[in-house]
């Protein structure tokens, strides 16, 4: 007798990394002698390490922050010299070590200077666990300060440059403000001309991006405001996917513009596989209808009011002795729908099934 055993070939991961700034203030600095804009002591900068996987035969793909083990970030300081920053923080740094959305997520309460940038370093392992290979993470990111006198004039926003809405935890609408910054001093809004131009999704010319006024016919009506004293207004929970806006800001009765681009991405992050409740184990013959109840979690817990951003599919399965009934998809779609118990066999008994699917943004 021959034998032989055979193992599955498995494809190797690939990974995306990267660092974002996930803060209302920005990862560059001006100081000018005496205070530093923005201040982190004041208003912390908080770094957020992203580690996607994409797994050509299904078995795992999206975000890995949760499945990471070996988490630490270090500060490289001036000469090379590094050291490990504690993940229970110290009077300058903090993060959060434990698994989720959030892990490793930095915040830094130290300045830097104009000659002494910052220079923060995220590291942690990532296990196949079909294979038991490790992935080494390694991602750096460089803070850095310019003397205030001697730049050029500089836009600041109150948001990161790349941030994520999820309509399940966030509030629908942000209010951008700007702040010029020219030879060390910040100038009042009266005194600057601004623009808020929004980014043609898809078009390009020269390869360049298109942006245009955000009043424009092209742009979503309502997505975005603007105020009389010049806040701009972004209703996130009417942006599909993704709006790249661009400030445009100088100080009147000069030419030169000074841009700064930020971009709003829509995710919904995970959740746990759904389940419901307010049902009996069996149903008596009495009894008419069933008044299930969806419940939506996520790494943060339970998600209230679900139907704002979920649509529920509720699916019935009338019992036969083989099993093979068609599923049948009820006609309302909440997370607390009505259901008649017709769909239950005397003999067979029935089936209830719940998928859920993002409504997408509002009109």
């Amino acid at each position: 007798m021959a034998v032989q055993h055979f193992d599955i070939i498995r494809k190797p991961f690939s990974f995306r990394e990267g660092i974002v700034v996930t803060s209302s203030v920005t990862d560059q600095q001006l100081y000018d002698g005496a205070v530093h804009t923005p201040d982190y002591t004041l208003a912390p900068l908080v770094l957020s390490p992203y580690v996607n996987v994409s797994d050509q035969e299904g078995d795992v793909s999206g975000n890995a922050l949760s499945r990471l083990t070996n988490l630490k970030w270090t500060l490289v300081e001036v000469g090379g010299r590094k050291r490990e920053i504690p993940s229970s923080g110290d009077a300058y740094f903090s993060w959060e070590k434990a698994g989720g959305e959030n892990a490793g997520r930095l915040k830094v309460m130290q300045n830097a200077m104009p000659e002494s940038a910052l220079t923060l370093v995220f590291e942690a392992d990532h296990v196949d666990k079909r294979t038991l290979d490790v992935h080494h993470v390694q991602i750096s990111h460089v803070v850095r300060c310019r003397n205030a006198a001697a730049a050029p004039p500089t836009l600041l926003l109150d948001i990161a440059p790349q941030s994520f809405y999820n309509p399940l935890r966030d509030e629908p609408a942000v209010e951008v403000h700007p702040t010029l910054v020219v030879s060390g001093q910040t100038m009042n809004q009266s005194d600057l001309e601004t623009k808020w131009e929004v980014q043609i999704a898809g078009a390009r010319m020269d390869d360049a991006p298109i942006f245009v006024e955000w009043n424009h016919s092209s742009v979503k009506r309502g997505v975005v405001a603007l105020s009389a004293e010049g806040v701009l207004s972004v209703h996130r929970s009417k942006v599909t996917k993704v709006i790249t806006i661009r400030c445009r800001c100088r100080k009147k009765g000069t030419s030169v513009w000074t841009d700064r681009i930020f971009s709003i991405t829509r995710r919904i992050p995970f959740l746990k596989d759904p389940y419901f409740t307010a049902v009996p184990t069996n149903v008596s013959r009495q009894q008419y209808y069933l008044n299930p109840r969806a419940v939506v979690e996520d790494t943060s817990g339970v998600v209230p009011n679900p139907d704002r951003v979920l649509s529920f599919d509720w699916w019935t399965q009338r019992g036969t002795a083989d099993g093979g009934a068609t599923w049948e998809l009820h006609d309302e779609h909440t997370s607390t729908p009505t259901i008649p118990t017709n769909f239950i066999d005397p003999i067979y008994g029935g089936n209830l099934r719940l998928d859920w699917r993002d409504k997408g943004a509002t009109d």
